[in-house]
């Protein structure tokens, strides 16, 4: 079939978004990806650009286009589907030309305060048949008060926490309590004065604070003044990579109820996170998180952590509870009463050989060349390596059997330090997409940020330094 002289692409569910937005759109979008994989729907993925944004497409949905999950639409492809799902609808900008379109139904999933006008623009589309779906209760509200005659979904559209997650539930190693958290773009994200900001995030000796995404310009420089402050760029690590790196998600908005980044919330839940909120979001969480006043939030936080007996029943209580609040399985229900075609499941965990990439540094001899060979040579049989190398002697790896790539260091290429590290970060990123490693094994003296910036924003892969014995008290070791 064609359409004005190009082919017609048909899908199952199609998925419209600005694939760059920040938060954890990206992620929530990936959870949508992975269900409908799952329940053997094809996906596409339209990207709708904004006007005045730029930017990368989301790590988290960036993966499920690497893995195969999914096919990104070109803007000008006809389109035809069964279930087309719109999301953060009043974020987008009225100029898109959707003509191209055309679906059963429409889900128009909302996630913030709509007004008429926004809601009005979508429906001048005439993509198919809409519904409105709310993610929480206020803005279900805000939809009913509208009073539109538009088709509103009986359940909230929440995000849906995977059924097997990795959930770590032992007590850390380290002497800082790691507290972080996630923010869609907007001043009502965050505290709304620098006051409640300080109290609600107090400087601790005990406590190393992470960002992702960027505070206000007045509450940056404040966080620019302390050291325990560190602010992730959502270009360089997925929102799912950055949750796996806390102890405590403190969430703590303006007074107003803004829209939630409560894909990363959950996500947060299910693998065992100690997550603190305000009260008044209890109705929506229930008692998968803490709840607590801004200037003792972090204090309880710390008082769990301090009874382990407590620590272990908070987190699995997190992540019993969250799969109950955040069903997959209501997730798919819901998917198949808006796509009527019945297809074969696939299995999205299913096992398969571990690929690693050893990354030698290039040192004066021949000691990390040798100490990554030496532990490739023993792998298991059901593990795959492989070398990119900045060490001349890359070709002693392919010697003995390895698949090997050389990528010349700082020194060789002559340029400064930051330039290098930038070009080294997106090479890095291209091999790694095209080997799909599950591990990442560094042998150096110096872990560099491009090369955890590659990794973390990889999606799989892992990240293991390794290094000589007899190391200086003087090095630092990678987060």
């Amino acid at each position: 079939m064609s359409h004005n002289g190009k082919s017609l692409m048909q899908f199952d569910v199609v998925i419209l978004a600005d694939m760059t937005r920040k938060g954890d759109i990206g992620l929530r979008i990936k959870q949508e990806i992975v269900a409908c994989f799952g329940l053997g729907y094809s996906v596409g993925l339209r990207h709708l650009p904004k006007t005045k944004s730029s930017g990368c497409v989301s790590r988290d949905i960036h993966r499920c286009v690497r893995e195969n999950y999914a096919t990104v639409i070109p803007f000008d492809a006809p389109v035809r589907a069964a279930l087309a799902i719109v999301f953060s609808p009043s974020v987008l900008d009225t100029t898109l030309d959707l003509s191209h379109l055309r679906a059963d139904n429409v889900v128009l999933v909302q996630d913030r305060m709509p007004t008429v006008e926004q809601m009005g623009r979508w429906f001048s589309f005439a993509i198919g048949t809409m519904i409105w779906a709310p993610t929480n209760r206020w803005v279900r509200a805000a939809l009913e008060k509208i009073g539109m005659p538009v088709t509103l979904s009986e359940m909230d559209w929440r995000p849906a926490v995977p059924q097997c997650v990795n959930s770590t539930l032992h007590r850390r190693t380290s002497c800082s309590v790691i507290v972080g958290r996630v923010s869609v773009p907007g001043k009502a994200q965050w505290p709304d004065k620098l006051e409640d900001f300080r109290e609600t995030y107090p400087q601790s000796p005990n406590v190393e604070y992470r960002i992702l995404g960027n505070p206000p310009t007045a509450l940056k420089k404040e966080i620019g003044e302390t050291r325990d402050w560190v602010i992730f760029d959502p270009e360089h690590i997925s929102v799912e990579r950055f949750i796996a790196g806390l102890d405590v998600f403190l969430y703590f908005p303006s007074a107003s109820v803004p829209e939630l980044p409560d894909a990363a919330i959950a996500m947060a839940m299910a693998q065992g996170k100690i997550v603190v909120l305000p009260p008044h979001l209890r109705p929506h969480f229930g008692e998968c998180a803490v709840y607590a006043d801004p200037d003792v939030a972090l204090q309880m936080a710390l008082q769990i952590f301090e009874d382990e007996d407590r620590l272990q029943q908070c987190r699995k209580n997190a992540i019993e509870l969250s799969r109950i609040r955040f069903s997959s399985q209501l997730q798919e229900e819901r998917l198949r009463s808006l796509v009527s075609i019945k297809r074969r499941r696939r299995n999205t965990t299913a096992k398969r050989e571990s690929r690693v990439m050893f990354v030698p540094s290039n040192g004066i001899g021949l000691g990390h060349v040798t100490r990554a060979l030496a532990v490739a040579r023993r792998l298991p049989d059901d593990f795959t390596p492989f070398f990119v190398s900045m060490a001349q002697a890359a070709p002693i790896f392919e010697h003995f059997g390895f698949q090997s790539e050389y990528m010349p260091s700082r020194k060789e290429i002559g340029v400064s330090a930051e330039k290098w590290d930038d070009w080294f970060r997106y090479e890095l990123h291209q091999k790694l997409d095209q080997f799909d490693a599950d591990l990442v094994v560094y042998d150096g003296n110096h872990a560099f940020p491009g090369l955890i910036d590659a990794v973390n924003a990889h999606g799989r892969a892992r990240l293991v330094w390794m290094r000589r014995g007899m190391w200086g008290g003087h090095h630092f070791a990678v987060h």
